[in-house]
């Protein structure tokens, strides 16, 4: 607002969020003939899409024994080849102990290697393929074979093809030996078709023969190279542990002829087992409904700590949602286990993908848990289930962890709402990170969301629900913004990652155009307790409840004059979708909604599982039988496909190639049939969820401009388009 030398009038603008970052003024003349832009040193851009799509990743984190050295895997997309956004694409090694210390990279094709450990003299690397073992010599680069898919045909001439080398193995403590696991499928010998019907007399059966494929335990000599056979073909065996002595396994599985459950779910029923390393006799240490699993050897022996999942309702053979607590047993089987979970339980909820890890003087046992809103490493105290939480910063979430061989030394990763993982390292003994990467030191140049943890009490009075609420960095206090729901999948953890809810939608590009996003964390879910994580099954509610858990946290945001009533918005992936047509069935009041990957025809999911899934549908759906009525009324309840007349928002659907697109295509047609504005877009090449960063860019693109019209008014590319949307909303405001 002021002259120049010249008389002419100009103005200036100031810009947030533009895709030139954030400029401190832009000068133009009134006809727009002569626009400068003026940036402050050292200013910051705002973060753009194809910053999501080009993060880089670490992962697959090994300590060598002394805990001098840590070898991780970083995966990183690529725009200009298309590389998918999680694909490895190099191993690099690091030492622990320099400061600022550069990581080197390593000779080893990231995108083959399926698990990589050290040797135990830290000089080399043991890597597998799916049809190898190799080893990598560290000062040379050398590569040596040490066993391949062919030897152990050669070597057992057991039929069946050998694949999938070491997703679990582990040299022993004396160095000698290397345990791996190999997948051995064995095909169906090509048969005449038969003459006669087959007559079923269990619906678990297998009515015609199919490929089986047998999870082994085989030890490697590293003197003499021979493999051999640890554990019979009589096994199945899920994860392993060495005993200290370098004399037995413990390891969870279960019998190849196991009765009743299907044995390919082994690892939802699997127990325990110790076998005898020179020998492979086997003796059953834990046998019970339900899984347990990850056991771990306690340093002097004489315990096994495992997870275990004692929380089955009566009849169950597993617990579908995939609770399990922490407990421990004498090694020698004489005394029951003993379950030391209980104040962990009440905090967090477990997943049996993470094993403990024992301290040096046995007293105590390390364990990745969900809390809250990221997960988090617990110390808890073999004598009386005390838990501690080790790590640091509640708004940070603690992915993957690698343990020295005397476990006082573990490297972690970590990671938060617009900040990328990088790997810390620290003692166990007290906790004091210390930062080894800084894998996206481009992002230091960026403005980036703030996240804060909200809650807010459940209609019903039994929950406080928690969410995570995303505001843009210029955020101003007083103001009220456009709303974004944006429905986590699984129904998993609400997390705290660099792009909740990870690459499905830019929210955090979203955020800084002026949105702000909330994820709530509705019933069901893991971190807050065990009782909250099965309230699905407890309540018979896979999305009724939990509907108005987040309708309940969207009247929060609004009374607490953060957000505007009249520009709410949408998004859900896979359950995300499921629940997020119920809450659109539920309330009209959100004004466009992108959706996808879910399961709009729940029934017909039910009634389509095979019957030894009941379990999980039981723990994750809420339902059991799908053939008794009051079952099939309560899905028909929470079946988006048969109330789409009750949806007034206009609904974006997004489906992979090879994943939903039969029922979203079915929703598609319903919501068309009741005159919505809706649209159906199928992701080529792409499952549940795309990885390619064209096609999330693609996508990305898309989802901006659609809520951008809907909420904000903003004018489509499509000129066509739009003039059928704005006849739509002339209508609707007219009637």
């Amino acid at each position: 607002d002021t002259a120049d030398e010249e008389g002419q009038a100009r103005y200036s603008l100031n810009f947030f969020g533009n895709s030139l970052g954030v400029i401190d003024k832009v000068t133009m003349s009134l006809d727009e003939s002569d626009v400068t832009f003026e940036r402050r040193p050292g200013a910051k851009r705002s973060i753009d899409l194809d910053d999501l799509l080009t993060i880089r990743t670490p992962q697959m984190l090994r300590l060598s024994a002394d805990g001098q050295w840590l070898v991780y895997r970083v995966a990183e997309g690529d725009l200009a080849t298309n590389r998918p956004i999680l694909q490895p694409t190099c191993f690099f090694v690091v030492s622990t102990k320099q400061p600022n210390a550069t990581s080197r990279a390593l000779s080893l094709d990231a995108a083959t290697v399926s698990n990589v450990i050290w040797t135990p003299d830290g000089k080399g690397l043991v890597y597998s393929t799916d049809a190898e073992l190799r080893l990598l010599d560290i000062a040379s680069g050398e590569h040596t074979p040490l066993l391949s898919a062919q030897a152990l045909q050669k070597c057992c001439d057991e039929g069946g093809r050998y694949e999938k080398f070491g997703y679990e193995m582990a040299f022993s403590p004396d160095g000698r030996y290397l345990a791996l696991q190999v997948s051995r499928v064995t095909k169906v010998p090509t048969a005449p078709k038969p003459l006669r019907s087959i007559e079923v007399l269990d619906p678990r059966q297998e009515i015609l023969p199919q490929d089986r494929t047998l999870n082994q335990l085989w030890v490697l000599d590293m003197r003499s190279r021979e493999p051999r056979l640890a554990v019979s073909e009589d096994y199945e065996v899920v994860s392993f542990d060495w005993s200290p002595d370098s004399t037995q396994f413990v390891f969870a599985g279960c019998r190849s002829a196991a009765p009743g459950m299907m044995r390919k779910y082994c690892p939802w029923v699997s127990d325990l087992f110790v076998a005898n390393a020179e020998r492979g006799d086997v003796r059953v240490l834990i046998d019970r409904e339900g899984a347990d699993v990850r056991p771990r050897w306690s340093p002097d022996g004489r315990t096994i700590a495992f997870l275990s999942q004692p929380f089955l309702p009566p009849g169950a053979e597993y617990d579908g949602a995939f609770v399990t607590t922490l407990a421990v047993v004498d090694a020698s089987g004489a005394a029951p286990p003993r379950f030391i979970g209980e104040h962990l339980d009440r905090v967090a909820s477990t997943s049996i993908e993470y094993a403990p890890q024992w301290t040096l003087d046995g007293a105590a046992l390390d364990i990745k848990a969900s809390h809250h809103l990221s997960q988090h490493v617990f110390r808890v105290r073999l004598r009386d289930g005390n838990v501690t939480r080790l790590t640091p910063r509640t708004e940070r979430h603690y992915w993957e962890s690698s343990y020295s061989a005397d476990g006082r030394t573990v490297a972690f990763t970590e990671e938060g709402v617009g900040v990328p993982a990088d790997i810390l390292v620290s003692a166990t003994t007290r906790m004091s990170p210390r930062v080894l990467t800084h894998l996206n030191p481009e992002w230091d140049s960026l403005t980036v969301p703030t996240a804060q943890t909200v809650h807010w009490p459940s209609a019903d009075g039994r929950w406080t629900i928690h969410g995570l609420l995303i505001k843009p960095s210029h955020y101003q206090a007083g103001r009220r913004y456009p709303l974004l729901v944006a429905i986590q999948g699984g129904p998993g953890q609400v997390d705290q990652v660099a792009n909740p809810p990870h690459q499905m939608y830019p929210v955090l590009a979203l955020v800084e155009r002026g949105y702000a996003v909330l994820l709530p964390n509705s019933r069901g879910r893991d971190g807050f307790g065990r009782a909250f994580r099965h309230a699905i099954r407890d309540e018979q509610s896979y999305v009724l409840h939990q509907a108005q858990d987040v309708i309940d946290g969207v009247d929060a945001m609004i009374a607490s004059g953060l957000a505007d009533p009249d520009k709410l918005g949408l998004l859900g992936f896979s359950y995300g979708e499921t629940l997020g047509l119920q809450v659109l069935r539920t309330t009209d009041r959100f004004r466009a909604a992108v959706v996808g990957g879910g399961t709009p025809h729940l029934l017909s999911d039910l009634q389509a599982a095979p019957s030894e899934l009941r379990p999980l549908y039981r723990d994750l759906y809420g339902l059991s039988s799908p053939f008794d009525p009051a079952v099939i009324a309560r899905a028909f309840e929470q079946t988006a496909l048969f109330s789409l007349h009750r949806i007034s928002t206009p609904v974006m659907i997004e489906a992979g190639e090879r994943d939903s697109v039969a029922q979203d295509s079915m929703l598609f047609a319903g919501l068309r049939d009741f005159g919505l504005p809706a649209e159906l877009h199928v992701i080529p090449r792409s499952g549940h969820g795309w990885e390619e960063p064209l096609l999330l860019k693609d996508a990305y693109e898309r989802q901006v401009a659609w809520l951008d019209y809907w909420l904000l008014r903003k004018p489509l590319s499509d000129n066509e388009r739009q003039a059928r949307y704005d006849q739509w909303q002339q209508r609707k405001e007219a009637s």
